[in-house]
């Protein structure tokens, strides 16, 4: 049966000048576990401290956990290959790391996705040939009411293709008010709101295209007026496509933290059971508390991004309303609709329109899918994405394996760093505090000796019942 050793808490004195020296004989002196000196009086910790290898040296730490994690390489096989690494571009060689472990995820579901390519292909292709057959329905349906419509038109041929072509202008206007007006139902998500206005800027291009159709036809301020509504409601759509790429890496960057949090949160309920590894753990927890913040911040923005985006499609659709109604006045000045039957071919067009909309969403994505997947489904392909697989773990590796080298060519000055970090200073005095095996309190402080000479004092202190203590 295992019993922890008895220890000792041992509090290590010397001057300001040498607490650099104290710092690598306690470096050098394996059996002892260091704490800042807490309750010492008329000590602090160090001021302007410098830590920058330390900094340096924990972000490679950090780069080559998160690579390990994400990809499952162990950190064993990059050791294996590490060599002799004078310097180092550290910002940019984990960006470059972290790159490359992002294309390796992406890669990796591809490879799975293409195992299951036929099967999809089959299952994506059926209700693609379901969705055209009940949009043709809903599009016979349409024309059958345009036509009704323009059974009504004065028989002037010029007057008839100038109301064919505003009747397809009322036509595309409808479609793109239904279209703004499903991104402001509340339950569609901000994914959903890209698709449909990625619809609704091919439905404005029929519309402009249209306008331009009849402007050297019809002298009419109110031609004028439909440019430049056109061409307002072009632009603000564009710009709230920008911002939804934006809120869409910004969901990217937020969802990586979550991960990271979680994985921290799995790792302290773990050590739990292995108290020995707590002060390991607290050493990251500034770092976990900035990532909580960050989470939080980016949150933050997301929410207010996204009233934002709302906020603009709410505009948009104000003028969208105007548009129609100055639609409505130009036509109704130019050609001799019977309302009774033009205003029952918009209210109809708009239903057909309303139903159809789930289903042109649904359609998009899947004609995008079925693409990938045929792409995917192909051997040749397969081949292809083993093979580049294959050579991305192989950069990777690489690119570890020098962050991992030059990480242990500059870990002795960081761990002194971080040992310096934990002894406290006053005017004159440098102290530091730790735990040593009662047995081996004579070795340490011939090893102190042995650096400092006679610039250490040691005193030595029992614990107290109450006191957590690490145990060996």
């Amino acid at each position: 049966m295992l019993k922890p050793e008895a220890v000792v808490k041992a509090y290590m004195y010397t001057t300001k000048l040498h607490a650099d020296s104290l710092a690598e004989a306690l470096l050098e002196f394996d059996d002892i576990h260091i704490e800042p000196p807490e309750g010492v009086p008329g000590v602090k910790p160090p001021e302007e401290l410098d830590t920058s290898t330390l900094d340096r040296y924990e972000a490679l730490v950090r780069a080559l956990e998160r690579m390990a994690s994400l990809t499952g390489i162990p950190l064993e096989e990059v050791l294996s290959r590490r060599a002799a690494v004078d310097s180092l571009d550290v910002e940019g060689s984990i960006k470059e790391l972290d790159e490359l472990v992002g294309k390796y995820i992406s890669l990796k579901k591809e490879l799975e996705l293409a195992k299951k390519a036929k099967s999809l292909l089959k299952e994506r292709s059926r209700r693609m040939e379901d969705i055209e057959s009940e949009l043709l329905e809903l599009e016979l349906k349409i024309k059958e009411y345009y036509s009704a419509a323009l059974e009504v038109t004065e028989e002037d041929p010029a007057k008839l293709r100038l109301g064919r072509s505003l009747i397809e202008m009322g036509r595309g206007i409808i479609r793109l008010t239904a279209l703004i007006n499903a991104c402001l139902d509340k339950s569609m998500t901000i994914d959903n709101i890209r698709e449909i206005l990625k619809n609704a800027m091919e439905a404005l291009e029929g519309i402009s295209i249209k306008v331009s159709s009849i402007k050297d036809e019809v002298k009419d301020p109110r031609v004028k007026k439909l440019e430049e509504l056109t061409s307002e409601i072009n632009s603000d759509i564009t710009s709230i496509l920008n911002d939804i790429d934006r809120y869409l890496a910004d969901r990217g960057k937020l969802d990586e933290l979550k991960a990271v949090e979680s994985m921290w949160r799995k790792m302290r309920e773990s050590v739990r059971r292995v108290p020995e590894l707590t002060p390991l753990l607290a050493e990251k927890e500034p770092a976990i508390a900035k990532v909580s913040q960050q989470i939080s911040q980016l949150s933050q923005s997301l929410d207010a991004l996204e009233i934002s985006v709302r906020n603009k499609i709410a505009n948009v659709r104000d003028k969208i309303e105007r548009l129609e109604n100055e639609f409505v006045a130009l036509r109704d000045s130019l050609i001799s609709i019977k309302v009774v039957a033009a205003g029952e071919a918009e209210k109809r067009v708009t239903e057909l329109l309303e139903e159809a909309k789930p289903l042109m969403l649904e359609l998009g994505k899947l004609r995008e899918e079925v693409n990938k997947l045929k792409n995917l489904s192909k051997k040749e392909e397969q081949e292809r994405l083993k093979s580049e697989l294959v050579e991305l773990r192989d950069l990777i590796v690489e690119k570890a394996s020098k962050i991992a080298s030059y990480a242990i060519s500059i870990r002795r000055e960081a761990t002194i760093q971080k040992i310096r970090t934990m002894i406290y200073e006053g005017e004159e005095v440098a102290v530091a505090s730790g735990w040593v095996p009662a047995k081996k309190v004579g070795q340490l402080e011939q090893s102190l000796r042995s650096k400092l000479g006679s610039y250490i004092a040691v005193e030595y202190e029992r614990p107290k019942e109450e006191e957590s203590i690490p145990s060996k």
